[in-house]
């Protein structure tokens, strides 16, 4: 992990691939590329999600046990060091 300390808010919507409703009540994991977890969220029930991940990094954001639905792995680019936020929505495809 970047030891400079800049956070970037991570913020997105959580939905069905196939009806692009949300889905909600269920955890986003961030992790490093060398995959340790460092944090989770939960998503509330508008399928919103919002966490700080460091600054400059490539990371990768995780949704392992949601039912009725595929696991989701999405490689993440760096956010820019001055950027304030980064939204990345994702997508679940139901099994």
């Amino acid at each position: 992990m970047a030891q400079s300390g800049a956070r970037v808010q991570v913020t997105g919507v959580v939905t069905d691939a196939r009806t692009g409703k949300p889905v909600y009540d269920c955890l986003v994991e961030h992790y490093d590329l060398a995959g340790k977890r460092w944090s989770l969220t939960t998503v509330n029930s508008e399928g919103r999600y919002a966490m700080f991940v460091p600054a400059g990094e490539p990371f990768e954001l995780r949704i392992v046990d949601e039912n009725g639905y595929e696991p989701l792995a999405q490689h993440c680019r760096a956010a820019p060091p001055n950027a304030v936020s980064y939204r990345k929505d994702l997508k679940l495809m139901p099994r």
